[in-house]
């Protein structure tokens, strides 16, 4: 799985390893034609989580530190998030889905 905000490095992962999952890192919400897409959860909505997925597009969201941007995360539907804190963010998952 490879994850960029270069498509340049993407293209020629696509052609070097076709047998990797290639996601596009982005500030802004836009639909890319790669496996998978990644953006900033201040900017992410549920409107791009949903034409992302009619395209059959997972997308995932970074970075979520606080519960703020949890509850945004989950309320958007997104198929994962990035934390740099991983324990506090599996216990507020755990948390959330008792």
């Amino acid at each position: 799985m490879l994850l960029s905000f270069s498509d340049d490095l993407l293209n020629w992962a696509g052609e070097m390893a076709p047998e990797f999952l290639r996601g596009r890192n982005m500030i802004e919400p836009q639909i890319y034609d790669y496996d998978f897409l990644s953006c900033a959860i201040d900017t992410i909505t549920g409107d791009f989580v949903q034409a992302s997925h009619a395209e059959k597009k997972s997308v995932v969201c970074f970075t979520v530190n606080e519960n703020i941007a949890l509850k945004h995360a989950l309320s958007c539907k997104v198929d994962g998030i990035i934390s740099d804190r991983p324990s506090w963010l599996r216990r507020e998952i755990d948390q959330h889905f008792d």
